[in-house]
């Protein structure tokens, strides 16, 4: 893998970490603060999409599990259930 595209994928998974964690934690002490929430799970897509992009399949999939937990607390906190929404 070229040291510089792996440096560019890095510096944009860094550069959303901070927003994806100050997300959750005012989740946490606010829980009806949840459409912050679901800019998280966006922003953790963008890091496995790019993952995906540059040959780091193993990143992503950890990405995608991120997601879909987000995805289940964002569910829950609607009251709805994984399959409620599969229908």
């Amino acid at each position: 893998m070229d040291a510089e595209i792996l440096q560019g994928f890095i510096n944009e998974a860094e550069s959303n970490l901070p927003e994806i964690q100050l997300s959750i934690l005012g989740y946490a002490q606010n829980p009806t603060q949840i459409g912050k929430f679901g800019d998280s799970q966006g922003l953790v897509k963008n890091i496995k999409d790019a993952a995906l992009m540059v040959g780091l399949p193993e990143v992503a999939e950890l990405c995608e599990e991120f997601e879909k937990e987000l995805e289940n607390i964002i569910l829950s906190q609607n009251g709805l259930t994984d399959s409620q929404t599969e229908s």
